[in-house]
């Protein structure tokens, strides 16, 4: 069921969660270590990859691990995190000595491993170099381009590298939204008066964000009261030097914002593949909350364009020399048109949840159930699994042996007061109809 090539699949596969590695540089712009300390425990989604045998390496450990493993059926995966974490993964691994030892237990007596990132980065591949020239092992990379090819990911998934490419990419109008790349924080507060003079809303963008931490959106009301909207921005501690795209916030009244990903392998082992479709859901503040999946979607009237459209880029990115995840998200307008956004290059917050499902229910999963998972909820005071548990009695999976109810999923964050889940049902409908039942039990 993975999508790697056939002579990846047999390897023993070394998952290493960086997500802070990945983003702590954007993130430090805050001056406030707690800000990426707080996001340590997304090494959890990286318990329900590519099936149930694996080592997953994480930068603090992943709560009730073993209870959730045995539960549905990962016993073969085996969590590690470092004695003295940092924000740096990659090299914590090298710089511990029983970690190393664990790890090369795992390659085998062929001392063969399948490395897999959360997302590609400088410390991970040298950490697979050294691994290689210094411990004598065999490493494949089936998610991650040559060291020559790395500045592709963070040009694809910089909101300036996206904007330029899909342009020259597309013969289609209005693919992006209309919006501007602005060299400096003064120019995008200069874009942003240009939208409130036309009575439009717009949203700012770092050049470096992710995950929705990075965007500013200035509805038009909130454009109308600014008095000192370079103020604002200056005021955001993500709007330091960089570049910036001020784009129309598009009308979306039911906010539909569908996202395709794909897995692209290097270019002599196959074509990009479309692994799953969602539509995205949101946190007030815009930063990305999780995924509904459910074959309803692949009805919809744009989703033949997006396929296409998306078939296109996944072909445009491997021929540049990029390999691994990527997803494409757009906004659905009021009009119905589909505009594209961005590129997220990478494993992305809804990859957990297709895989996971993929090892459930079949490759065939959307024929049987629907999907809506959240990421980050808070648990009202529920400190621990069984108290959550118990709070869900009745609405946990399976409800009355039918392929229904709430699966516990993530809960790493439960000491700080947050969990994440996947609600099943027949269809989007009834998904959503026991995902509010269960945030009554919460209310």
């Amino acid at each position: 069921m993975s999508p790697w090539p056939e002579d990846s699949q047999a390897i023993p596969t070394l998952v290493v969660h960086n997500y802070l590695e990945t983003f702590h540089g954007f993130l430090s712009r805050t001056g406030d270590d707690a800000t990426i300390w707080d996001r340590r425990f997304n090494g959890d989604h990286g318990l329900w990859w590519l099936g149930r045998e694996k080592l997953l390496i994480s930068t603090s450990p992943i709560g009730d691990a073993e209870r959730l493993s045995e539960r549905w059926g990962y016993v073969d995966t085996h969590c590690l995190y470092p004695d003295k974490p940092s924000f740096l993964l990659s090299q914590d691994i090298l710089n511990d000595g029983e970690l190393l030892e664990r790890l090369l237990a795992h390659a085998g007596p062929e001392k063969k491993l399948a490395l897999v990132p959360y997302a590609s980065t400088p410390e991970f591949l040298q950490l697979s170099h050294t691994l290689e020239t210094e411990y004598g092992l065999n490493i494949c990379l089936p998610e991650s381009p040559t060291p020559e090819n790395l500045w592709l990911k963070d040009y694809l998934d910089s909101k300036v590298g996206f904007r330029v490419l899909v342009h020259q990419w597309l013969d289609a109008e209005d693919v992006l939204p209309f919006g501007f790349i602005c060299h400096n924080v003064k120019q995008a507060a200069e874009a942003a008066k240009w939208f409130k003079a036309e009575g439009k809303g717009c949203v700012v963008k770092a050049n470096q964000g992710g995950s929705g931490v990075g965007n500013l959106f200035l509805s038009l009301e909130e454009l109308q009261a600014a008095e000192d909207i370079l103020g604002i921005l200056q005021r955001n501690a993500f709007m330091q030097e960089d570049l910036y795209v001020v784009e129309e916030i598009i009308p979306s009244r039911d906010a539909v914002s569908p996202s395709l990903e794909f897995y692209v392998p290097a270019m002599d082992h196959g074509k990009p593949v479309i692994t799953y479709l969602s539509n995205q859901h949101f946190e007030d503040s815009g930063r990305f909350a999780g995924v509904i999946l459910g074959k309803e979607l692949f009805e919809e009237a744009w989703y033949e364009g997006f396929e296409d459209w998306g078939l296109t880029i996944a072909a445009q990115v491997q021929a540049l020399g990029y390999v691994g995840h990527f997803d494409l998200d757009a906004i659905v307008g009021d009009d119905g048109h589909l505009y594209l956004v961005e590129i997220n290059a990478r494993r992305t917050g809804g990859t957990y949840v297709h895989e996971f499902l993929m090892q459930l229910f079949g490759p065939d999963y959307l024929e049987q159930v629907a999907v809506f998972s959240q990421n980050k909820l808070k648990s009202n005071g529920i400190a621990d699994l069984v108290g959550l548990e118990n709070a869900f009695e009745g609405l946990l999976y399976p409800i009355d042996e039918q392929q229904r109810g709430v699966i516990l999923t993530l809960t790493s964050a439960l000491e700080m007061g947050s969990f994440g889940y996947l609600v099943v049902g027949e269809n989007i409908e009834d998904a959503q109809a026991v995902r509010q039942e269960m945030l009554a039990r919460l209310a």
